[in-house]
């Protein structure tokens, strides 16, 4: 099996639970759950394979909506700006923030 097909390949393994359950939910057989599982051990050893990710729901997670914000500041000293912008960036939420 070539480095491309196991590659191409891997996006069975990424279902949850052990090859056996991805295998049955797939269609695939289990020997070639765990043949591709063992490539992609050998990938990750060699780097290949750096990590992998978790898509998140917005919606599940109550966060599948804008909101536009005026924000009045009392000081626009640079000094107040700063701590804005400062504060700003430690809210994960808050995707934007613009001067007008």
């Amino acid at each position: 099996m070539t480095r491309r097909r196991v590659v191409a390949g891997l996006g069975m393994l990424l279902l949850p639970g052990p090859p056996a359950s991805a295998a049955e939910s797939t269609g695939a057989g289990k020997s070639l759950m765990l043949h591709a599982a063992g490539h992609a051990r050998r990938l990750e050893a060699e780097g290949v394979i750096l990590g992998y990710a978790a898509q998140l729901s917005a919606r599940r997670l109550g966060l599948d909506h804008v909101a536009f914000v005026e924000v009045r500041l009392s000081d626009t000293r640079e000094a107040a700006l700063t701590a804005f912008n400062l504060a700003v960036r430690r809210v994960p939420e808050i995707e934007e923030c613009h001067m007008i």
